[in-house]
């Protein structure tokens, strides 16, 4: 009887010390959102995960400004736009600009934002 409770007992601690995969895999949160969203008039929001808003904020203005230095950054007659990829500080970012338009997703390691303003 003891051997049985005794191999009862061993299997219950290895069920418990064992997390299932269900609980082994953390939720994604649901991001921040900071600024002034979409609506009526103009709006400039950045929506982040693991990062403040305000340095958010930084490293999009940051984007623009490294990809303006490498790109023109001239809005096409047609009224399209120009994006592309820039890279700086660790960070990497898809910068897409347009009239009264801009939006900047960048990410580091384990961390992630989303700038976007417009008129």
């Amino acid at each position: 009887m003891s051997r049985l409770l005794a191999t009862f007992a061993f299997v219950l601690a290895l069920t418990v010390a064992a997390p299932s995969a269900a609980t082994a895999a953390e939720p994604a949160k649901k991001p921040e959102v900071c600024g002034i969203p979409p609506g009526d008039g103009a709006y400039s929001f950045v929506r982040v995960w693991n990062i403040g808003c305000e340095r958010a904020f930084q490293v999009a203005s940051n984007s623009y400004r490294r990809y303006c230095e490498v790109n023109p950054c001239e809005t096409p007659p047609s009224g399209g736009f120009v994006k592309g990829p820039v890279s700086f500080n660790g960070w990497d970012c898809k910068v897409k600009l347009a009239y009264e338009f801009f939006r900047s997703v960048c990410e580091k390691p384990g961390v992630r934002f989303v700038a976007e303003g417009g008129a």
